[in-house]
């Protein structure tokens, strides 16, 4: 994301440069040279910014599977009064809900 930020930054920067080099100065392959490098730095900015998705996508995934098998874990550990007061479907149902909601304070 930080790389993301900083190409974003860079683009206003080369265009201010573009046009008091390249425009003031009338000088075309200045104004090319500078739209090449705009243009990499947008298409590295895309890049950067689909890598922070895929990153983010699996350590979110990777979270919520540790966090399920941990609430799966401790459910077994129950004894068998414990799991007849709770009953199974209580279990899977706040298993299932108090999971997502543990996910989305975490991720806040």
């Amino acid at each position: 994301m930080l790389l993301s930020a900083v190409t974003a930054m860079l683009l206003p920067t080369a265009l201010a440069s573009m046009i008091d080099i390249g425009v003031a100065g009338e000088n075309r392959n200045t104004i090319l040279i500078i739209a090449a490098v705009m243009a990499t730095l947008a298409i590295l900015g895309c890049l950067f910014n689909m890598a922070a998705t895929v990153l983010s996508a699996k350590v979110s995934t990777k979270f919520a599977a540790d966090l399920r098998r941990e609430i799966f874990h401790q459910v077994q550990d129950f004894s068998a009064a414990e799991m007849e007061r709770f009953g199974t479907a209580s279990l899977v149902t706040r298993s299932t809900s108090d999971g997502q909601k543990a996910f989305r304070r975490k991720a806040l």
